[in-house]
């Protein structure tokens, strides 16, 4: 085989395999409600680190963006890229030791957690994370705003956007595109109940 024909199958190769994962991406789901059972909803979570980096780039691409036209909130738009400009480093120059979800359900608690919230790696692919235990949550009734959001350990202490010493990076669901402002630089993710 000529080298420009083993070139050209190579190309088209990585073009299938691009529209293959494009394709599957799409579908990728990182919250399932599972069942509901009286006032509760059991919730299933996931998350894939390289996704999360490429959002995080894309997320500070868009903020730095609106701050070069931005005429009101650019002290809030700053503190929104250096927060995740540290968070963005942290991610891509350190290994994911642990990956828990935490929110409403169970009163805004990390990894110390009575309630199940750990995410552990894929078998198939190590850098997508699972709950193996669907996360309950209670609710009042349908229609109620549950928030949540993922924390992830890179095993090691880092100096966060407003100086403070951090040990876990606090992270919005990438995939999620209904979130609120939690105040500290970040977003909230939220779904509704049903």
């Amino acid at each position: 085989m000529s080298v420009k024909k083993l070139l050209m199958t190579a190309f088209l190769v990585l073009i299938g395999f691009g529209m293959l994962v494009a394709k599957l991406d799409s579908g990728y789901k990182s919250y399932e409600i599972k069942e509901k059972k009286d006032n509760t909803m059991y919730v299933i979570f996931r998350i894939n680190i390289p996704y999360t980096v490429q959002y995080l780039k894309n997320l500070l691409d868009g903020f730095k963006k609106k701050l070069e036209t931005a005429e009101k909130g650019k002290k809030k738009l700053q503190q929104k890229i250096d927060n995740y400009t540290v968070i963005l480093a942290q991610l891509k120059n350190n290994k994911v030791k642990k990956v828990c979800v935490f929110g409403d359900f169970n009163g805004w608690k990390t990894f110390a957690s009575d309630k199940p919230n750990l995410l552990k790696p894929g078998s198939a692919n190590p850098d997508t994370w699972y709950t193996s235990l669907a996360v309950p949550f209670l609710v009042s009734g349908p229609g109620e705003k549950l928030r949540y959001k993922f924390v992830v350990d890179i095993g090691k202490k880092f100096t966060a956007a407003d100086g403070t010493e951090q040990e876990f990076l606090y992270l919005e669901d990438p995939k999620n595109p209904q979130k609120s402002d939690d105040g500290f630089g970040g977003y909230n993710s939220e779904f509704i109940s049903k």
